[in-house]
């Protein structure tokens, strides 16, 4: 009786681990996991990862008015330099079949200029002229890959926000965490869904995400992340790549006024940007990129307290005119062979 037992055990056993393999076999054969059965998140035609970005963005001239809480009286300007650079940089800790951890160092410094500048009335376009906003921070990126075809991924970024006068970095510092679990459908799709707490609307809150990737064949694929971004990509060859995107950029910065009040204040940043972008390889690991489009800003208001919800009135509520943009830059991409190998 206890040799039919095991007999029966051992065969309802190996049934089961024969079911498993085979399964993994079909996805492996579907493109959807590696030999080892873990999920692959990529899909095929994907552009390459930046490890190394440098960007250029140029805002043309655009309008701003300004409003004080304690006054009906508005002050106008008119910003005729917008410009920004943006330093990136993203590297491998552990790159393992299962698990891979990337982290990132970023520095971005923005300025603006006005329209005779000697005689500008508003203590707030002073300051805006005078003191770049400026960003040092970092990312720990985690890709959690599972057997069969589902991962995890989840994004940890700290920074320094603000105009960087004296003062203890703690105040300005800022974090945000977005986190998804997504399934890998075919091949060619994938979707997830997700919380970000972040700062894109200028406040820190808290909300929903759903990504979609699709690639519909070897030229065309589009991508959304919503509510932050929609990307319709395009790529005629390996080496060319186009882009319609949609974005939700936002931030928020420490702003010292010393004529104002010895308190630090806040600016909360939250614009939307529609542009047009081509990428194209130079060298096996080297491209340039160039965009145009639009930006339409959703706030621009300097605030006394930073908390989730506020419902007092913005110290300096700020309306920002639509304005035109040009990006340009390189960036340094993975070797293919690297990619094929850790893909």
């Amino acid at each position: 009786m206890i040799k039919k037992s095991l007999l029966f055990f051992f065969s309802f056993t190996c049934l089961l681990i024969s079911a498993q393999q085979s399964k993994i076999d079909s996805l492996l054969n579907m493109g959807i996991c590696d030999i080892n059965g873990f999920c692959i998140p990529n899909i095929a035609n994907m552009s390459r990862p930046k490890g190394i970005s440098i960007i250029q963005q140029s805002t043309l001239d655009y309008g701003i008015t300004s409003k004080f809480r304690d006054s009906i009286a508005k002050q106008n300007g008119e910003i005729r330099h917008n410009e920004s650079v943006e330093i990136k940089l993203k590297f491998p800790l552990i790159l393992k079949k299962q698990t891979q951890i990337f982290m990132g160092l970023n520095y971005r410094n923005e300025e603006f200029e006005f329209e005779n500048s000697n005689q500008l009335q508003s203590e707030f376009h002073r300051h805006l002229e005078e003191k770049p906003l400026r960003t040092v921070g970092s990312t720990i990126y985690l890709d959690k890959r599972f057997k069969g075809r589902h991962y995890f991924y989840t994004r940890v970024s700290f920074s320094l926000n603000g105009d960087f006068n004296d003062g203890k970095a703690f105040n300005y510092f800022r974090s945000s965490v977005t986190s998804l679990y997504g399934t890998k459908v075919s091949a060619s799709k994938t979707w997830g869904y997700g919380l970000s707490y972040s700062y894109r609307f200028g406040r820190l809150a808290l909300y929903p995400i759903l990504h979609y990737n699709k690639q519909f064949n070897k030229k065309w694929g589009f991508e959304a992340l919503l509510p932050l971004k929609t990307e319709f990509r395009y790529q005629p060859n390996e080496k060319n790549y186009f882009y319609l995107i949609n974005r939700l950029n936002g931030a928020n910065y420490v702003l010292t006024f010393d004529q104002l009040t010895d308190k630090n204040l806040f600016l909360a940043y939250s614009e939307f940007i529609s542009m047009v972008t081509y990428e194209r390889e130079i060298y096996d690991f080297l491209w340039f990129t160039v965009s145009a489009g639009m930006r339409a800003n959703f706030r621009f208001d300097l605030t006394e307290s930073n908390t989730v919800i506020n419902n007092d009135e913005p110290l300096v509520r700020n309306t920002l005119n639509q304005a035109p943009l040009i990006r340009f830059g390189i960036f340094i991409v993975p070797p293919k062979r690297f990619m094929n190998k850790h893909r």
